[in-house]
């Protein structure tokens, strides 16, 4: 056989113009989802990015309160290239679960109250208080592949006042960790005035002053990403801790925690399933 120096700089430059169309179909695939070099999912071969499309969106289309007054949220759940996904994760990769806050700011006040509650009874002391919570056992109803009707089990009081603001922030996740990677985590918001009107949001700190150094703000297990979401639940009327008989509203936690050595009495919460927050 005669060696053919010259046959493997025309190798390299055939299987340099065969993949470099390759290359660049996946970077154009990747920025199609909104992934950038700085994100793990750009470097994914484009077949899995088509297949699982990482990434969630969710979109609060419309919010109603029916004869038997349990609201009922309208809302979609895409890919971030606007594709469609299953809740449940049968027809598309990955399941996305859901969690609903219901709150309103009284008239006069600037602080929500939530109707979504629950009641935490205290196993050191025996106290109970009654604390705002979200809630994700109302029933789901499909309108189509992506689009679904989620119905409070909360029942509104009669006498509701339906002057006030109100808000549903709902904080989804959908969990890709099946095929090695992450749990992606959206929350969003609709507020309105259920008799008409201009809704006046609680809106004192942003999320983006807390992502200068908490980048991203994310607590609960990483799902609650917002503020807005947080003074929902975390409010002057519906936050005392019955183990410690202190409270976790938004304001007066948040000053504590950063505060940090320098309270004179400290600053100490139990919380879920009894773990100690000092």
């Amino acid at each position: 056989m005669t060696n053919r120096p010259g046959m493997s700089l025309i190798a390299v430059l055939a299987i340099l113009l065969l993949t470099a169309p390759l290359a660049l179909a996946r970077e154009d695939t990747a920025a199609n989802y909104g992934f950038t070099a700085a994100d793990n999912e750009s470097y994914l071969p484009e077949s899995v990015i088509a297949f699982v499309r990482p990434g969630l969106k969710l979109e609060i289309m419309d919010v109603v309160v029916p004869d038997d007054m349990q609201p009922e949220v309208t809302f979609k759940i895409t890919d971030p290239a606007g594709l469609p996904l299953d809740r449940e994760g049968v027809s598309t990769p990955g399941p996305v679960s859901t969690s609903f806050i219901l709150a309103y700011i009284p008239t006069g006040e600037t602080a929500y109250v939530a109707y979504t509650t629950r009641v935490q009874t205290s196993p050191i002391t025996g106290d109970s208080a009654e604390q705002a919570s979200s809630e994700s056992g109302g029933s789901y109803t499909t309108v189509e592949n992506g689009t679904y009707v989620y119905k409070f089990g909360t029942v509104l009081p009669a006498d509701y006042d339906t002057s006030a603001t109100h808000s549903v922030g709902v904080y989804a996740r959908r969990d890709l960790t099946e095929f090695e990677l992450d749990r992606y985590v959206v929350n969003e918001f609709w507020d309105w005035v259920p008799a008409g009107g201009t809704p006046e949001i609680r809106d004192i700190v942003k999320t983006s002053t807390c992502n200068r150094c908490h980048d991203p703000l994310a607590i609960h297990g990483g799902a609650r990403t917002e503020v807005q979401l947080c003074v929902m639940c975390h409010n002057p009327t519906q936050s005392i801790d019955p183990d410690t008989g202190d409270s976790v509203d938004m304001g007066y936690m948040t000053h504590k925690i950063h505060a940090g050595a320098t309270l004179e009495n400290g600053y100490t919460i139990i919380g879920y399933r009894q773990s100690v927050h000092d």
